[in-house]
């Protein structure tokens, strides 16, 4: 029997006030899950599984970082910047010199002009002005191509750390007095990128050809409203590889380690969304409306929590042709009484296919609402260990279908088949 308590962890930055740590409330046993898995392996050799008619997308290539060999570095300083920041109006390799502390009250740095690299240079671009503007890091102007950030840190602005700016939003991210297309910017590229302490990482809409690599946002809050570790919306062909989206906080409305909305050919692949905590619904990974050929890879999503809504792991929501394959969802946690926290979740979602995934300690591990008579989501080997409410539930269609091992839990991994899900329970 499980008794939940509230654990506050201390190391966070005290503006973000205290957060639950739901791993000192739910401790996964993940030896047993590992063993049932093993075992479900070893029942055949071939434990192939035909998949939906549509292919697994692969990384886009990302533009080059490299700069040629005849192009001088243009140095960022605290004088190009200035109190009105810099724009970027020539293409050309810029690069810091040294960390800047910027304090106007529009994005830090517009860029306005296709074929750019921003090179940190392993640098911290910071914000110390009035937080009372909306005030971003970097802003890519829309209808650009083949720009790449990277190598560096982005924190404290009161805005995105970086925004791809798309004008038909009405979002006051202010970027002075210029002239913006409506066209959408492709090949983007965010390299070895650390945002902290923003209103959110990076934002990313009406874009394609999107490439983010070992990238990480952590301890952004928006005090006001959402906050979102990494989004893209409105784009197609965005891939995220190794990057990570921890301890974002939203005080007073939801919070998303990564969300990507209404997008198509996505990639994720082993990125991490752990102990992100909202007042309203909170998820690590959040796929909306996805149109079509979406992959969720050996991604990790743990010990994120809301406070008065549902919280997931990994969330489908009206989306088609997606694929989440080998990734954890542990110990998610809503501290509402009268709302759940589920491993990994699809909500009206179809033809999608959810494969040797593992859901340990939240209160319902899979859970699919395909309605009576659809039945196109495919679920195998997937094990579930120990979520409060139940493991596997598709409440308004067929039952899904799994193996459950108790404690005789050797006879019962004999008996399951290559390709079932499991089930690893307690017995009383």
């Amino acid at each position: 029997m499980f008794i939940k308590k509230e654990i506050f962890l201390l190391c966070m930055p005290l503006y973000l006030h205290s957060v639950i740590n739901p791993f000192t409330i739910y401790t996964p046993l993940s030896t047993l899950t590992q063993a049932a898995q093993a075992a479900s392996n070893l029942q055949s050799l071939n434990s192939y599984v035909t998949s939906p008619s549509f292919t697994t997308p692969s990384p886009q290539p990302s533009p080059s970082t490299t700069p040629s060999t005849n192009l001088i570095a243009i140095p960022i300083t605290s004088s190009s910047l200035g109190s009105t920041g810099q724009l970027i109006q020539s293409p050309g390799y810029y690069m810091f010199p040294s960390s800047l502390s910027y304090t106007g009250t529009v994005a830090a740095i517009t860029i306005l002009q296709s074929n750019v690299v921003i090179d940190l240079n392993g640098q911290t671009l910071s914000f110390s002005g009035n937080r009372s503007q909306n005030v971003s890091g970097i802003i890519i102007a829309p209808g650009l191509s083949n720009i790449t950030i990277k190598n560096g840190i982005i924190s404290n602005f009161p805005g995105p750390g970086i925004y791809a700016y798309n004008p038909l939003e009405d979002i006051a991210y202010p970027v002075g007095s210029v002239s913006l297309s409506t066209q959408s910017s492709t090949q983007l590229a965010m390299d070895t990128i650390r945002i902290m302490f923003c209103q959110h990482g990076m934002l990313f809409s009406n874009t394609n050809h999107v490439t983010i690599i070992n990238c990480a946002t952590s301890g952004n809050m928006n005090p006001t409203g959402t906050t979102c570790g990494i989004e893209a919306n409105n784009g197609m062909a965005i891939s995220l590889e190794n990057c990570v989206s921890n301890y974002n906080i939203s005080p007073n409305g939801p919070c998303y380690g990564f969300v990507i909305s209404q997008c198509q050919t996505t990639y994720l692949s082993n990125c991490t969304a752990n102990g992100n905590q909202g007042l309203e619904e909170t998820i690590g990974i959040f796929f909306f409306g996805m149109l079509a050929n979406n992959y969720i890879g050996s991604c990790t999503c743990n010990g994120n929590t809301s406070t008065t809504s549902s919280t997931e792991g990994i969330k489908l929501q009206n989306c088609t042709q997606t694929f989440v394959q080998d990734s954890n969802a542990q110990c998610n946690l809503s501290t509402s009484p009268s709302t759940y926290a589920y491993g990994i979740r699809l909500s009206s979602s179809s033809v999608s296919f959810i494969k040797h995934n593992t859901v340990d300690c939240n209160d319902y591990g899979i859970y699919d609402d395909e309605p009576s008579g659809q039945q196109t989501n495919i679920f195998t080997q997937n094990n579930a260990y120990q979520n409060r409410i139940t493991d596997y539930l598709r409440p308004y269609s067929s039952p899904l279908t799994f193996t459950q091992i108790d404690q005789e839990h050797l006879r019962g991994m004999l008996l399951a088949g290559a390709l079932d899900n499991i089930s690893v329970r307690i017995s009383p």
